[in-house]
């Protein structure tokens, strides 16, 4: 196909990119090591961890809840604690990285009806602060500035018995808010983004399972955090998988209700998504991606998908879970971006309302209603006067936006009765503010 300059045609393209995530557990070298990076852990002065591949980072993880067999879990979830994490000198191979991830909630006994589970804990706040210029190993899949804020999920119910119903599942934990800022050139030399914020609310967890009177319901998935990113850079990024800028900041899924047995019992109800609370972007400076999957930016902000029931005694229906409503996104772009990879649009953005989970179904009675779908949310991308775009595979529009809701859920099955699928969610606003050039060279690549 030929070349297409300021294409504007339908929306051909819907891809899902993933960053490249830190990697943990490496040994430690000494901080003075890398004495212009200084660290924070719950607002106090804290050791800086580097890693033998160049990587600096802060961890400040919640603890998990704990598995008990008696009358309550032992602990809940911890949450995570705020992380800082600045940087002023040059990294000629090197990373910088701040993690805060709630604690996975504890299980209850599967036998025991008395024990109940707990929540995921909430992720804490990570902020980064670079003002220099950064390249990443060539060993090692790092992004250059990366950024980690996710809830914990929720555990599973304790378990029932023929007399007594089941716990519920544990609810999933909130994502924090993640803020980077960065005035330094990134490049990334193998697999990685420039930059990658990842902000994902915890899955709910399970109700336990019974044979007995009722289920226990399903916990929620936690909300998506909030991202703000501010970038001036040239940003150049080499591999598959790697945005120049990467973003997510998506709900977590309602867990599936508890199906059982016996045919006079109330089924587990199904968890909702989360919602998210979307992301703020704003870029100043070129990039460049050469990789399959490696869009310019690209930012995900869905609602969690509700859970689905399975089977339900008579008389016992269950409605299946909303959707999370996707979060408003707002991208700035100052700099020209060309990508060269299939797959690899010039900006990508998503947010989406969550899909609605199934109905409860039966073998005779009526079915469960299906759950609703959750909203998307607004997009707004601008960019400066002149910016060029150019992308140089298949499959790779100039501008991808994507505000849909979320589709409902289907109605729960059941013989000679009528159930009703859930309500669709309502599209969110999408603006586009451009007045540059759109260069696309091949097939299926629309300009926007």
């Amino acid at each position: 196909m030929g070349k297409k300059t300021n294409a504007l045609k339908g929306i051909l393209l819907q891809a899902t990119f993933l960053s490249s995530s830190f990697a943990g557990g490496a040994a430690l070298l000494p901080t003075a090591t890398y004495a212009q990076a200084t660290c924070t852990l719950g607002g106090n002065p804290a050791a800086c961890n580097v890693s033998p591949g160049g990587l600096i980072s802060i961890t400040g993880d919640g603890t998990n809840g704990q598995n008990d067999a008696g009358s309550k879990a032992d602990a809940d979830a911890g949450p995570g604690s705020p992380v800082s994490l600045t940087n002023t000198g040059t990294l000629a191979s090197g990373a910088v990285a701040a993690s805060s991830a709630g604690g996975q909630g504890g299980w209850g006994a599967a036998a025991d009806w008395t024990t109940s589970a707990t929540s995921g804990g909430n992720g804490g706040n990570a902020t980064i602060v670079n003002t220099a210029p950064i390249t990443t190993p060539a060993a090692q899949s790092y992004a250059a500035i990366s950024a980690v804020a996710s809830g914990g999920n929720g555990g599973m119910g304790g378990g029932g018995n023929d007399t007594n119903g089941s716990q519920p599942g544990g609810t999933g934990g909130n994502a924090g808010s993640i803020s980077i800022t960065n005035n330094g050139a990134l490049t990334t030399t193998s697999s990685g983004s420039g930059i990658s914020a990842v902000a994902i609310g915890g899955a709910g967890g399970f109700g336990g399972y019974t044979n007995g009177i009722s289920s226990g319901p399903s916990g929620s998935g936690g909300s998506g955090g909030n991202a703000n990113v501010w970038s001036k850079g040239v940003i150049t990024v080499s591999g598959n998988a790697s945005p120049g800028i990467y973003v997510n900041t998506t709900g977590g899924a309602g867990s599936n209700g508890t199906g059982f047995a016996r045919s006079n019992n109330a089924g587990g109800q199904a968890g909702n998504g989360g919602s998210s609370n979307g992301a703020t972007v704003y870029n100043r400076g070129a990039i460049t991606t050469s990789g399959d999957n490696s869009s310019g930016i690209s930012i995900t902000s869905m609602g969690g998908w509700g859970g689905s029931v399975g089977y339900v005694g008579a008389s016992a229906n269950q409605t299946g879970g909303s959707g999370g409503n996707g979060g408003t996104v707002e991208l700035t772009q100052i700099g020209a971006i060309t990508v060269s990879g299939t797959g690899s649009a010039g900006i990508s953005v998503v947010t989406t309302g969550g899909v609605g989970g199934q109905g409860s179904y039966h073998s005779h009675d009526e079915g469960g209603n299906g759950g609703a779908g959750g909203n998307g949310g607004a997009i707004t991308i601008t960019t400066s006067a002149g910016v060029a775009i150019q992308t140089n595979g298949a499959h790779s529009a100039g501008i991808y936006a994507n505000a849909n809701g979320g589709v409902g859920g289907p109605a729960g099955f059941a013989y000679g009765y009528l159930s009703a699928g859930g309500t669709g969610g309502n599209a969110g606003t999408i603006t586009i503010n451009h007045v540059g050039a759109i260069t696309t060279t091949q097939a299926y690549s629309s300009g926007i």
